[in-house]
């Protein structure tokens, strides 16, 4: 007879037997044996089994004395005992294959059933994950990592886990991996040509009225014809197939890295591995050690010199090193070929590498020129067919950067910028230094503390563990992702803001957190970025809807803001909101700074241009004298992804009629213009022409459950399985809308953000449910949608964040954490501070510093704990405040003296300089 296996199976996740363990033998009747484990089988199956068997088994059953939880009642009746362990001995004869893996599957389920039923233990083996090198203890790190860190005790297996840091200008993204260790290098313009002239505007002023004439009448694919019309009459049909039924607008210009390098070292033992981002300088460590000693590999993105800087160490003498250089090409992520066309020219010494990198010549004479430089101490430097190899030195210094040539490129123009990158130093200490004085500087200006000191050690795998084990909103994570989130707008804000999508909610989200958090100097780029597109952004209004005015495109190139990225499927033209939710920042600015040249100069301007859109723009009338926005869109919805399965309304046409958004929007733009120019004492003779503007924007409608709907069209039915909740636009990143100021409107949008759908996993639509629940005061609801971004996938064991769970990466979550953790903590809008308006009970206590405030105030710092609350705020203008909080306070005094609480707020009169000592008992 032949023996079962006893041991689980260890090929078999679940710890129960696969079908790779069924061992087949002659049957001496004809038919097929089984030998399998069985692990765990309960008295009736056993008796089952036995009248089916006449082979031999060793069963051993084992089960908790007690019940399962909530007295699920066992399947069988009779009690095992204290012995919990039983040996069934049965034989089973298996007539043929077929049936004997049908027995085989039937005891499994019944196995894995009895289980989950009584709460019974299988017994089995668990093999614990091998981290690649023996990583360096918690307590050890102190003495190498700086305090302001993120950190990861294993290299990255995909580039979405590489450290990466940066100066504006450059990125760089570091795999960590000690022998091979790979550098990317980015800079901020190499976006690839795709035409020589940006794509004409469609000229829509001949179809426009047809257009708008479909979709009222409920026919809005004979207005999807014109719009094709329309888009191939301007020469979109080079770059877009229109026999599709699903149209993707053709693609905006896409960022190249500039080069790779890897750097190989010879393998030999490794032991107390870390890599680490130094996040007050940005500086990126790869360290391990053995018995030779310690080995770092160091890189930095200067800003002084605008360069790259990587240090190689070893013990003495004991650097040998292959360095190769990759250079872009090939297939790029969507399978389209990356440059085609393109040539280059590489010019290597054991000094210095010179590339010319010359585009496609029929989109101009573009191109880009890299340099990169060598400076070992001690050892030798020769060229390989690579890269370089270095032998016997004690360290080496390499310099790099690359350089965008938009006009006039031509092979040979890389020799100026390598002579004068020749007179760099390569002293990569100042460059530490240096940085710590700029980057360090941003850094310093704004902290959340919510995690213990001792955990700012903690590595992102050993953080996330703590999140799916211990507390599924571990502090000390928070505490990263708030400093990660600001760190990233800083590194990537060169001459270009953070631009990773559309400003549909993509990129407002990356930025989000910055006027919160001082980083005016990031914001102002944001700012430039679209005031430079103004004369575009006129020709987009004037040849869409022959209006006047501005009107942005939801993409904006670099260097162009005309509007060609959209198509029926997704007609972005007819999102007419996209300038005002920018201008919302503009305007968030002045509500933290108090600016009244930036509100004259900067900001006005730019909303009575918009203003003068929408007048032409929703110039006809519905039935009760409302102006109707149409054709309308609410961006993406509703959305193929890709065949339209998770639309669940009827009509899956987008082009509609009253987005909520753009209503939100337009009336917020008037209703900011009119503030601004009373603030200013300009333009009054208008105010009437504006407030009659107002008064004309469509109602909102709600739902059957009084959900605000995201239409204001009542004959247009809701896709409540939609990703995003554009239509809170009032609520969040407005302020048109509290509890306070329309409790009803509040109340719909409390109903609509609780009922919403996610269509898919994308990120940005639960951050703006989060950012929802949190303006609403709506905990459970913010912890709900905290918990999915924290612990499902969003976050990455390097402290970057994806756009879909476990996918790549994309920041819209990494924008928008400090803006969501401040928001918890402190909330604020003309006249009012919150204290605690959203703090989930994970976070009974904890420090926010350096808050910038939506009320011409600022929050130099504020602790909570289970006793109170203190705080210390500036307010840098006269003015009356009302300090809220929603809990049950005993006092609170401003600056010792007590203030008698109304309800749930104090009134205050604050003087321009005064710094108020806040402080709240429960």
């Amino acid at each position: 007879m032949p023996t079962s296996s006893r041991a689980c199976d260890s090929a078999s996740p679940y710890g129960v037997p696969s079908q790779s363990r069924l061992r087949r033998a002659s049957s001496p009747r004809g038919g097929a044996r089984f030998g399998f484990d069985l692990t765990l089988l309960a008295p009736p199956l056993g008796e089952l089994a036995a009248k089916l068997t006449e082979r031999v088994y060793d069963v051993r059953f084992r089960r908790p004395a007690e019940v399962g939880r909530r007295g699920r009642r066992p399947l069988h009746s009779k009690s095992v005992g204290a012995a919990d362990s039983i040996i069934f001995n049965f034989q089973f004869f298996i007539f043929n294959s077929y049936f004997s893996l049908s027995i085989f599957h039937f005891i499994r389920y019944t196995i894995l059933r009895y289980q989950i039923i009584t709460g019974g233990s299988l017994s089995m083996k668990l093999i614990p994950y091998a981290y690649r090198y023996p990583y360096m203890p918690v307590e050890a790190r102190a003495a190498v990592l700086p305090e302001r860190n993120v950190c990861s005790i294993e290299p990255a297996d995909e580039t979405s886990d590489y450290l990466y840091s940066g100066n504006g200008t450059h990125r760089i993204d570091i795999s960590g991996l000690p022998f091979a260790d790979e550098l990317v290098v980015t800079e901020e313009h190499l976006y690839e040509p795709q035409w020589a002239k940006t794509p004409e505007v469609p000229d829509l002023r001949p179809y426009i009225a047809d257009i708008r004439k479909a979709v009222i009448e409920g026919r809005p694919e004979d207005g999807d014809k014109l719009l094709d019309k329309a888009q191939i009459e301007a020469g979109h049909d080079k770059y877009m197939n229109f026999d599709r039924d699903i149209l993707y607008p053709m693609g905006s210009l896409r960022l190249h890295k500039a080069y790779w390098l890897t750097f190989k070292r010879p393998e030999e033992d490794v032991r107390d591995y870390i890599r680490w981002v130094d996040l007050l300088s940005g500086r990126v460590v790869t360290h391990w050690e053995n018995d030779r000693g310690v080995f770092e590999n160091e890189y930095i993105a200067a800003c002084d010199g605008n360069l790259v800087a990587s240090r190689f160490t070893a013990p003495e003498g004991g650097l040998d090193m292959d360095i190769d250089l990759r250079l872009p090409g090939g297939l790029n992520f969507f399978g389209r070929i990356q440059l085609d066309k393109s040539k280059y020219t590489l010019e290597k010494t054991p000094e210095l590498f010179r590339l010319c990198f010359g585009y496609n010549p029929e989109y101009g004479k573009k191109g880009y020129v890299a340099v990169i430089r060598f400076v070992p101490k001690g050892g030798t430097v020769e060229v390989t067919d690579m890269g370089v190899k270095v032998r016997g030195a004690d360290s080496l210094v390499v310099l790099s950067k690359a350089v965008r040539i938009e006009e006039n490129f031509e092979f040979g123009c890389d020799l100026p910028i390598a002579e004068e990158f020749m007179k760099l130093s390569p002293d990569f200490d100042a460059y530490v230094k240096s940085n710590f004085d700029t980057l360090g500087r941003k850094m310093q200006l704004s902290r959340i503390r919510l995690g213990r000191e001792s955990d700012y050690y903690l590595s992102g795998e050993e953080l996330l563990r703590l999140c799916h084990n211990e507390r599924e909103l571990y502090p000390a994570l928070m505490d990263k992702l708030y400093d990660m989130g600001r760190f990233y707008q800083i590194i990537d804000t060169g001459d270009i803001p953070p631009m990773w999508g559309q400003h549909n909610i993509n990129t407002n989200l990356q930025v989000c957190a910055g006027n919160n958090t001082g980083l005016f100097d990031e914001m102002d780029v944001y700012f430039k970025y679209y005031e430079t597109k103004f004369d575009d952004f006129r020709v987009n209004a004037q040849r869409l809807f022959g209006a006047r005015g501005l009107l942005a495109s939801v993409h904006c190139d670099y260097n162009s803001g005309l509007f060609y990225h959209f198509s029926r499927t997704y007609p972005h033209y007819c999102w007419t909101g996209c300038l005002g939710w920018i201008y919302n920042e503009f305007w968030g600015y002045y509500l933290v700074t108090g600016d009244l040249d930036f509100l004259r100069e900067r900001v006005v301007p730019a909303l009575k241009e918009m203003a003068l859109f929408f007048e032409d723009y929703a110039c006809d009338r519905d039935s009760r004298g409302k102006v109707i926005f149409y054709p309308s869109f609410s961006p993406e919805d509703p959305t193929p992804n890709p065949g339209y399965e998770t639309v669940t309304c009827k009509s899956i046409n987008p082009s509609r009629i009253n987005a909520v958004m753009d209503i939100a929007i337009c009336r917020e733009i008037l209703e900011n213009l009119i503030t601004a120019c009373n603030t200013l004492g300009i333009e009054q003779d208008m105010i009437p022409h504006w407030e009659k503007q107002l008064a004309d924007l469509p109602d909102y409608v709600l739902d059957s459950e009084g959900g605000l709907k995201e239409w204001a069209w009542e004959e247009i039915e809701e896709n409540f399985n939609h990703r995003h909740v554009s239509h809170h636009y009032d609520l969040w990143p407005g302020r048109a809308v509290t509890p306070e100021s329309e409790p009803e409107v509040a109340e719909a949008i409390r109903i609509s953000n609780r009922k919403r759908g996610q269509q898919d996993d994308s990120a940005h639509g639960i951050i703006h449910r989060a950012f929802s629940a949190i303006r609403l005061k709506d905990i459970e609801e913010l912890e709900q949608n905290m918990t999915q971004l924290i612990d499902h996938g969003f976050v990455r064991r390097n402290f970057s964040t994806a756009h879909f769970p476990y996918r790549g990466q994309f920041p819209d979550l990494q924008g928008a954490m400090p803006a969501l953790l401040l928001e918890m903590c402190v909330f604020s809008m003309p006249g009012v501070i919150e204290f605690l308006p959203a703090m989930p009970e994970e976070f009974p206590k904890g420090e926010l510093e350096g808050i910038w405030l939506y009320t011409w105030a600022k929050l130099h710092r504020m602790a909570w704990n289970e006793q109170g609350v203190t705080a210390a705020i500036t307010s840098n203008r006269d003015q009356e405040l009302t300090f809220r909080i929603r809990r049950n306070v005993k006092s609170l005094t401003i600056n010792g003296k007590a203030h008698p609480m109304t309800g749930d707020h104090v009134l205050y009169t604050a003087k321009a300089g005064e710094e108020m000592q806040i402080e709240i008992q429960y």
